[in-house]
């Protein structure tokens, strides 16, 4: 292969990496993109970057570069065998690309107009990259530990603001003295950090405490009395939408460094924007989006950590099975409209006959199962009758009228050995005993009740043996 002449060498079979990596790419900037075998081949090249994607890199003797970038889906066990580079987890920042990309391709061929960022970004400096973080916690953890050494102070405080209720809330902290938890961003509060979120103003201080009384706002307690009031107070936001607040205090001696640009808070707000999306797309995962209850795939998790806890404690776990009543018949007479109304309604009566350390969980159409921890069978029989009371004593109100529902509940305590699989299977076989037995009640499964082995972890706990028909005057 001919020697080629390129800003970037992206060795990677990820189309969706490579498909960034050209998007971030500026005008004027020379991007060769290979995979992975292709790239043996190349022995010598002149580019500035080496970009390598070590999922399923081959060994490959490189020679030395200016930058190399190793790009990653999870912690690399091979970091010791590559020269010292930046590691960014994937997907990736398009900002981070593009920070990257101002480094590898000379400013002279660069048309900062066209780039999709924001001028600024040219001074971007490169160790924001260690803050390609996917996990909010990690980020959080990032910032107060990296920030504080890298700006020059010895301590960090990160708040997050959340904008239903206008409040700032302390997400992580390295300080030596106790810290506000939340801070009231309304207009009245004239807390120095609301103040900072509401103008969108950072603030740098040798003294915050006579900062603060020179313009009429209040100082952190922890500053009033400490010798020591250096401040650096920035707000986290990505163009209009606040993220949250960056507090860092007691500056090193000697550090001379100009506060950072916009741009690098522009940055950090905007990663952690990305965290916080990603934790709730995980979370939102785990919720059923019709009745808010937890769905099937949080509940499998749920019993399988709380049945190695029972095992390793020897403590007791219980479930219920919930069905309601005759359901197809409200679909058929009013409409699937009014079932999902009922169905809501269901859910919120059986959230009310719970404990704080039980959880619901629609496992799908009108089907519901509890997870009763640290709960014998006797207990879980007290907390089906609250369930079966809530839905029986509450009906909903279709039109002008209510519209009585009942429910068939099971309960079952688990079993030394069993798995959450044979666990549902024992309270599912319990509730519908409820159902031969004429509805609105409860059964208990006996403990000597051994599942069968076509309940499978294939099957799921809806793939039941056993149907009944149930009738329309139930």
């Amino acid at each position: 292969m001919s020697r080629p002449t390129h800003d970037v060498l992206l060795v990677t079979d990820d189309l969706a990496l490579r498909a960034l990596a050209t998007r971030a790419c500026p005008p004027g900037g020379r991007l060769l993109c290979l995979s992975h075998a292709q790239s043996a081949a190349v022995r010598s090249t002149d580019a500035s970057q080496l970009w390598l994607d070590l999922d399923g890199a081959v060994e490959t003797t490189w020679p030395r570069f200016t930058r190399h970038v190793y790009f990653h889906s999870q912690i690399p066990c091979t970091a010791d065998a590559h020269p010292p580079g930046i590691y960014l987890r994937k997907p990736c920042l398009l900002e981070a690309l593009a920070i990257l990309w101002a480094e590898a391709a000379g400013e002279s061929r660069i048309d900062r107009r066209a780039l999709a960022l924001p001028q600024q970004s040219e001074s971007l400096p490169g160790w924001l990259m260690e803050f390609q973080e996917l996990s909010l916690a990690g980020l959080c953890q990032r910032c107060v530990s990296t920030l504080p050494e890298r700006l020059g102070y010895r301590e960090a405080a990160l708040y997050l603001f959340d904008a239903q209720r206008a409040l700032l809330t302390l997400a992580e902290a390295k300080c030596s003295a106790n810290i506000e938890l939340s801070i009231g961003v309304e207009a009245t509060n004239r807390h120095v950090l609301s103040a900072v979120v509401r103008t969108a103003v950072p603030i740098t201080s040798d003294d915050l405490r006579e900062s603060c009384a020179g313009v009429g706002l209040t100082c952190p307690p922890d500053v009033m009395n400490d010798t020591d009031r250096t401040a650096l107070i920035a707000p986290l936001a990505v163009g209009d939408s606040v993220v949250g607040a960056l507090r860092l205090g007691k500056r090193v001696a000697g550090h001379q460094a100009a506060p950072p640009s916009p741009a690098v808070w522009s940055f950090l707000a905007r990663a952690l924007e990305h965290a916080r999306a990603y934790e709730r797309a995980c979370a939102e995962a785990r919720i059923d989006v019709l009745t808010g209850l937890f769905n099937y795939r949080w509940l499998s998790e749920a019993l399988e950590r709380e049945i190695r806890r029972a095992e390793r404690f020897r403590s007791r776990l219980s479930v219920l099975q919930v069905d309601l009543d005759d359901f197809k018949s409200v679909n058929d007479c009013f409409g699937h409209p009014t079932g999902d109304a009922l169905l809501r309604h269901a859910a919120s009566r059986i959230r009310a006959g719970l404990r704080t350390v039980d959880a619901a969980v629609r496992t799908g159409g009108d089907e519901f199962v509890v997870l009763l921890p640290e709960t014998d069978l006797s207990g879980a029989k007290r907390v089906g009758e609250r369930v079966l009371a809530a839905i029986r004593d509450n009906p909903p109100v279709i039109g002008d009228r209510p519209l009585p529902i009942t429910a068939s509940v099971g309960a079952a305590e688990w079993q030394h050995g069993w798995s959450l699989y044979e666990l549902l299977e024992a309270a599912d076989r319990a509730m519908y005993a409820s159902k031969r037995d004429g509805r609105d009640r409860l059964t208990l499964a006996p403990r000597d009740d051994i599942p069968s082995a076509s309940y499978s972890a294939h099957a799921g706990p809806l793939s039941r043996s056993i149907r009944v028909e149930l009738s329309s005057n139930s």
